[in-house]
């Protein structure tokens, strides 16, 4: 399977534009798509983390563009039209996204599966057409790699921060046998305190690992 990782700006979105004032980010899932009164509408959900988790989720609520259903401290259940969602416009049946849309610091950062390469560079060529009035895309990274769909519903339940984690880690060999990179030279790559690094992954395998575990009895 082949997996690009974009980081995506465009225009119409007051989630990304609200994350440009805090220190917080935001996480997307797509739930599933219906109709009302001939319009289509997406089901999503939000979650929340960072220091200004709270504040950022405050200013989303009051977004008139969406409609709450629902939601706890955390997640905020919430639907709006179909059109109103970039990524839907530029997806076809060849690529599917592989865990949240991340939001942050005025963009979103995608990571998008495809069979074959091409898909990825074609979505790519796509959004850049559009011009940097209407949206703006980066390459992060394109490869090959093992995807287990069935994998995310159990990642859905990680923070942002600790996803990001386990994925720089399983990308550096962290977790090969023997070990590509060790702590000191994962944290140095992702910019952070060791502490901070370690924590992250911690928290992530807690809440991994006895998931995992119970879908093998």
């Amino acid at each position: 399977m082949w997996i690009a990782e974009f980081k995506v700006w465009h225009s119409g979105s007051d989630g990304v534009e609200f994350s440009r004032n805090f220190d917080a980010i935001l996480s997307n899932v797509n739930l599933n798509l219906f109709k009302e009164k001939g319009k289509t509408y997406v089901m999503r959900c939000a979650s929340f983390s960072g220091p200004q988790a709270n504040e950022f989720k405050k200013m989303f609520k009051v977004d008139s563009q969406i409609k709450i259903v629902g939601g706890d401290s955390n997640q905020v259940f919430f639907y709006h039209p179909a059109d109103l969602a970039f990524h839907t416009l530029l997806f076809d049946k060849s690529l599917f996204f592989v865990g949240p849309i991340i939001t942050k610091g005025g963009f979103q950062y995608w990571k998008v599966a495809a069979l074959k390469k091409t898909p990825l560079l074609s979505l790519f060529k796509r959004v850049e057409k559009l011009g940097p009035k209407r949206a703006t895309i980066k390459l992060l990274s394109l490869c090959q790699e093992q995807v287990n769909v069935f994998s995310q519903g159990v990642l859905s339940e990680l923070t942002a921060l600790q996803l990001k984690a386990v994925q720089l880690a399983s990308r550096h060999g962290y977790y090969a046998y023997p070990r590509k990179v060790n702590l000191e030279q994962l944290a140095k790559i992702a910019k952070v305190p060791r502490t901070t690094l370690q924590s992250h992954l911690r928290r992530a395998e807690r809440t991994l690992i006895p998931k995992l575990l119970g879908n093998l009895q």
